[in-house]
């Protein structure tokens, strides 16, 4: 094959050099877009799932947070004597924004 290419003239290696090149850039341009197409399938499954999974984590976490909150604030009033009935008052104020939430979330 050596021999071969040493002995061919040189418009013919001219003429080969382009269409080498050509052919590697097809062949590259191929594995690239193969490999994207791939990498696109396992970012958009995984993405899909695990944000998802995430989102609602932090949306629990995030409820959670201020539940204790609330529960730390109830407490509070008690340990510093107040009346059970202006505690409960209170505490219906605290959770009056949570109860729209948590209606929405039984109709989901």
């Amino acid at each position: 094959m050596k021999q071969r290419l040493c002995n061919t003239s040189i418009g013919v290696k001219v003429a080969l050099a382009p269409s080498l090149a050509w052919a590697g850039l097809v062949l590259v341009a191929l594995v690239d877009w193969m490999s994207n197409e791939s990498l696109s399938a396992e970012l958009s499954r995984v993405g899909g799932e695990g944000v998802d999974r995430l989102v609602s984590a932090q949306t629990v976490a995030n409820r959670m947070t201020a539940m204790h909150q609330r529960l730390s604030q109830s407490l509070t009033w008690e340990s510093i004597g107040m009346r059970a009935d202006r505690i409960k008052e209170l505490d219906d104020a605290l959770l009056a924004p949570e109860r729209p939430r948590q209606s929405r979330q039984v109709t989901r």
